[in-house]
């Protein structure tokens, strides 16, 4: 038998917060979004926290934020969510995950920070 990709990688164990500069970075050069939906996005952005067990489960804790949308403000719930992960692959910089969030299968790859 051969073993889990998985376990060749190394463990993605921690804790890692999400950046509103990094998402601010990256979308400003590659989304191509109005104002109005830039507005929201830029305010739900950076608040989640990811806690990964081992190679095989992520925690996303979102706390409660208040978020305005023209004249309005609406309170967006907290939330954490259970999501069990798959390693497809990974090399000394980089680890491409598969999991299923939100009722659809996503792959990501995540690069180790310079």
């Amino acid at each position: 038998m051969i073993p889990s990709v998985g376990f060749c990688c190394p463990s993605l164990e921690g804790t890692w917060s999400s950046s509103i500069q990094k998402f601010e970075t990256f979308n400003k050069r590659w989304a191509n979004v109005d104002n109005k939906a830039w507005s929201f996005m830029v305010q739900t952005q950076g608040h989640e926290v990811i806690m990964f067990k081992g190679n095989t489960e992520m925690i996303i804790v979102t706390p409660e934020i208040e978020i305005k949308i023209g004249d309005r403000k609406i309170k967006r719930q907290s939330k954490e969510e259970r999501i069990n992960i798959d390693i497809l692959g990974c090399t000394d910089k980089s680890i491409v995950l598969k999991y299923e969030r939100n009722g659809k299968v996503k792959i990501n790859q995540g690069k180790a920070l310079d």
